[in-house]
């Protein structure tokens, strides 16, 4: 059930500094059992800001779209869609979107956001007539992967060694990939 006083309504480039700093604080709290402690140190939310999604929202793809969610008024997370590509860490099978970012305030997980932002983005993607959408994750990154699984979402078997690199020593990390197939709108 989602916290009481959610609000979710799209997202846009005045939103980047809000989705900078949950992304930031989201990553370094999730991701610190499996990700180097010296890559999360080195994140900021203005390289962010101004690397990842100002970018992303001055690129005008229809594809990209992205929320954010408030509880009573404060930021507490956000989902983006983007554009496929077709190899790498961004691919997805043909006719599927790609979800590109979710993720909640430290303080505002397992509330049941996620489940209702996970719901927005599949919901935009179906009525955008999309086949399925699919999304990468770390293999070790168990919450999450248990997240997708209890939201019916499948891994396709597709993985990808993906670099990450920030301001510390880059470093190497194995992604899987999870679809979710979407019914065929009505005609």
């Amino acid at each position: 059930m989602p916290p009481e006083g959610l609000q979710i309504r799209p997202a846009g480039a005045g939103d980047a500094s809000r989705i900078a700093s949950i992304h930031v604080r989201s990553k370094c709290s999730a991701y610190r059992d499996f990700m180097p402690a010296d890559y999360l140190a080195s994140l900021d939310q203005d390289g962010h800001r101004i690397e990842r999604w100002q970018p992303y929202f001055a690129a005008g793809h229809p594809e990209n779209r992205a929320w954010m969610a408030f509880v009573e008024g404060i930021p507490a997370g956000f989902v983006a869609l983007e554009r496929p590509s077709d190899e790498g860490v961004e691919a997805a099978p043909p006719g599927y979107v790609f979800l590109h970012q979710i993720h909640a305030a430290p303080e505002f997980r397992g509330r049941g956001l996620g489940a209702a932002l996970l719901r927005t983005a599949v919901a935009h993607a179906s009525d955008a007539g999309a086949r399925g959408v699919a999304l990468w994750t770390n293999e070790h990154n168990e919450v999450a992967r248990a997240f997708y699984e209890r939201m019916g979402w499948r891994l396709d078997g597709a993985e990808a060694d993906v670099e990450y690199r920030w301001a510390g020593p880059p470093f190497t990390a194995r992604n899987v990939r999870y679809v979710l197939s979407l019914s065929p709108r009505p005609s």
